[in-house]
């Protein structure tokens, strides 16, 4: 008998695939939309996959006990192997890499599944996602290991799923290059940007962040250089700028506002989108500052967003004119 090469250790991929199947086949079945439009993306490989898998991998067992009792394999520290040949490596690295790579892609799509549980029908369109976004974004989430960047590209197919086409071949790009540092950095500055763009100081540093984030996020293809935005004001004489998608909004009236800052590119603002981060009253009190001094002084409102609430009725919380 030739001496047995210890062979690697099967990456179980049970639990993982029973929590999909269970996160997944509960919410279809009530009929929530998200999670039918997920699963349509995936169901037929899936599941399909799964069914399969199940049945290959009973007859697996039954004729691997027929071997060894037939004495034509061997079982030894945890492993399969014939008895009169070596094991084939090759084929091993392969099965391994594959199923690491079904583990991560499992895992991701997975944290998609937690997050459009929580959306309401009617904030999901009824367009289908298109089949090559999501080949793009598996074969992207099959390579990440860090639990952060898994929830971010989470939400990126999330993004899609109720907004298709909002996330563009070139910002999965983008996103498929980002280091765990510049996704941090840009999930920090962004919330706060103006008229797409993040606000500056007198000293062209960005008011939440250093020169070196601005370097970063250059460099990450997330932000362009430098530049003075103009936006008109409707007539009414009031203008709105967000300050996070839900939070706080500043109100200024003027009929011109302009802000310097470095203009996010067409990535940046898609991924600002799937961006969640709770606004800090501070930082917006910051930016209404520097907003007003670029502007003579003009005077802006910290406003606090409420559902229901227009927000020329919005309760007024703080402006410039007075101290923090």
């Amino acid at each position: 008998m030739k001496n047995l090469i210890p062979l690697k250790a099967k990456v179980d991929l049970t639990p993982a695939l029973n929590e999909l199947v269970h996160t997944i086949l509960s919410p279809i079945q009530d009929g929530q939309k998200g999670m039918r439009k997920l699963f349509s993306l995936c169901a037929g490989s899936l599941l399909a996959t799964l069914e399969r898998n199940q049945i290959l991998t009973e007859a697996q067992k039954q004729k691997d006990k027929e071997d060894v009792l037939s004495g034509t394999k061997e079982y030894r520290n945890g492993q399969l192997s014939n008895v009169d040949s070596a094991p084939d490596f090759c084929s091993q690295i392969i099965d391994y890499h594959a199923e690491e790579d079904a583990r991560r892609f499992l895992a991701a799509f997975l944290e998609a599944v937690k997050d459009i549980r929580q959306r309401p029908d009617e904030s999901i369109s009824d367009k289908s996602v298109d089949p090559d976004f999501f080949n793009r974004w598996r074969k992207d989430v099959e390579v990440i290991d860090d639990a952060a960047m898994r929830i971010f590209w989470a939400r990126l197919l999330v993004e899609e799923t109720c907004c298709p086409n909002s996330i563009s071949p070139r910002t999965l790009s983008v996103a498929r290059n980002l280091s765990k540092e510049e996704a941090k950095t840009f999930e920090r500055l962004c919330p706060y940007r103006i008229l797409d763009a993040l606000p500056l100081n007198d000293k062209s540093y960005p008011l939440n962040g250093t020169y070196k984030d601005a370097l970063l996020l250059q460099e990450a293809g997330l932000i362009g250089h430098e530049a003075n935005a103009h936006i008109d004001v409707p007539e009414n004489g009031t203008f709105f700028i967000p300050i996070m998608k839900d939070g706080f909004i500043l109100k200024a009236d003027t009929s011109r506002i302009g802000v310097n800052g470095y203009p996010l590119t067409v990535a940046g603002q898609q991924i600002a989108e799937i961006v969640s981060v709770t606004p800090d009253v501070s930082i917006a009190k910051k930016i209404a500052r520097e907003v007003s001094a670029q502007n003579h002084k003009l005077t802006i409102y910290l406003i606090e967003k409420q559902d229901g609430v227009p927000d020329d009725q919005a309760p007024v919380i703080w402006d410039t004119n007075q101290p923090d």
